[in-house]
């Protein structure tokens, strides 16, 4: 899938030195940069949310009210804050490759394989959680079903990937890579993957952090994860809630109640879901299929991914007290954390 001439090559690993501390501390201030973002654009999402519960409820019904904002503090107010840490860390340049066509259909349907099953881990355990709680919400979902979708095309599929794109790859894997590909694509990814704040996207946000980090690592060229990442979001929701929004799930299991009873308008209404259950029979069939041949791609094609190293890398053994054992990295995983579980009481 990737050329030849990309692959690692045998360099210094640093077993017989140890990491340096100005090194843990370039580490720490990347993550620290995300958690001032995290925290920033938290406090004004409840700030504005309370407000304008207050004194302007009628703007929490607007179909862009959820996306603006989610998306809103974040970039306009949190981003700053993120840059202004972060640019006192160097970014390291590389050479950059392309990708044919070919290679890019090969990942996106490598990106079903990723997502899919690690989104089923992901929802059953909120579905856990939230049946000791008594509330599980899927807070991708409750934005869609919220918005019309024009605004989920616009946020979701276009600005979100965008911008994720340029944080969580473009910022974080050119200042990590000085430590070898491999300490950059876990970084990204758990970062990626704990910024989501919630259980349903936690999983499957960490396996594509993976992929699309190292297709970035790879080529150099943000164009190409930022293409995947709104097909993917594309068909996750824009084309999901089409399909399940053709089918009223409430009538069709009162109308097949009245099918088995021998009702003949059961029989009837029941005809007329034959169209829509269709539709969502295939749609399922094909997302199964893509998910099958990414789990054999991403089998078949392991021995590409290979992960080059770096002029100052982490000594064998120390990766995770490296990048996770550091004030930084800490406060933003008890700030994730905190998202977390106020995702799944409803604050």
């Amino acid at each position: 899938m990737w050329p030849r001439d990309m692959r690692a090559g045998k360099g210094e690993t640093g077993l017989d030195r140890l990491f340096p501390a100005e090194e843990k501390k370039k580490i720490s201030r990347v993550a620290f940069a995300f958690f001032a973002m995290l925290v920033v654009a938290t406090v004004i999402q409840i700030a504005a949310a309370l407000l304008l519960s207050a004194y302007a409820p009628e703007i929490t019904e607007k179909t862009w009210y959820v996306w603006a904002l989610s998306m809103i503090p974040i970039y306009v107010f949190g981003l700053p804050v993120c840059l202004a840490v972060i640019k006192k860390v160097p970014a390291r340049e590389r050479e950059k490759h392309s990708m044919t066509f070919g290679q890019f259909m090969v990942a996106l349907v490598m990106c079903f394989g990723i997502m899919y099953p690690l989104s089923i881990v992901g929802n059953l355990l909120n579905m856990l959680f939230g049946a000791l709680s008594g509330r599980a919400v899927n807070p991708v979902e409750a934005a869609v079903s919220s918005s019309t979708p024009l605004m989920t095309i616009l946020f979701a599929v276009v600005l979100g990937p965008i911008l994720e794109e340029l944080l969580f790859r473009g910022l974080i894997v050119g200042r990590m890579r000085r430590y070898g590909d491999k300490a950059a694509i876990l970084f990204s990814a758990t970062l990626f993957a704990f910024y989501h704040g919630n259980f349903s996207q936690l999983f499957y946000a960490f396996g594509l952090g993976l992929f699309f980090a190292f297709i970035y690592a790879r080529t150099g060229k943000l164009r190409y994860t930022m293409g995947l990442h709104m097909i993917i979001n594309f068909i996750g929701s824009v084309v999901s809630s089409f399909v399940v929004g053709k089918i009223d799930l409430e009538i069709l299991q009162q109308n097949a109640f009245s099918a088995l009873e021998g009702g003949v308008e059961g029989l009837r209404s029941m005809a007329g879901s034959i169209g829509p259950m269709l539709l969502l029979a295939l749609y399922s069939q094909v997302l199964l299929g893509l998910c099958v041949a990414g789990i054999i791609l991403l089998i078949v094609k392991r021995r590409r991914f290979v992960c080059q190293p770096g002029p100052v890398e982490i000594p064998k053994g120390r990766m995770f007290s490296s990048l996770y054992l550091n004030p930084g990295f800490i406060l933003f995983f008890i700030a994730s954390l905190a998202l977390i579980v106020m995702s799944m009481i409803g604050i």
